[in-house]
């Protein structure tokens, strides 16, 4: 009866931190959740199979890796000579390396996201 009363109790006490666990970060918004909530307008303007230049900061290479699996099956390279270019850059970034018309543009807390077609 002791045994079974030790184990009773170690296994509601995981099951209650699991579900604590999980109430307490299953919808908290990562940062590829809020660039994936930023880049849902540009969808309208990038076709499938498409391929665009991406521009972004150089010190943060994992906004490349999230763009690219975010805007599949649109292809994103960084030394293309693509005409469209996705560009993501830190709102506080005073350099502009926009040159053409902007097709798309907005900002979230840390981004500011542009399409540009030369």
């Amino acid at each position: 009866m002791k045994a079974f009363t030790v184990i009773s109790i170690l296994l509601l006490s995981i099951a209650v931190s699991a579900a604590l666990h999980y109430q307490k970060f299953a919808h908290a918004e990562d940062e590829i959740d809020m660039v994936d909530n930023s880049l849902k307008g540009a969808r309208t303007f990038i076709k499938p199979n498409s391929r665009l230049r991406f521009s972004g900061e150089e010190e943060r290479m994992e906004l490349f890796a999230w763009a690219r699996y975010l805007q599949a099956p649109a292809v994103l390279e960084e030394q293309a000579n693509e005409d469209t270019t996705l560009s993501i850059k830190y709102l506080n970034t005073a350099k502009d390396d926009t040159t053409g018309h902007v097709l798309w543009e907005t900002s979230d807390k840390l981004y500011r996201y542009k399409l540009i077609v030369r």
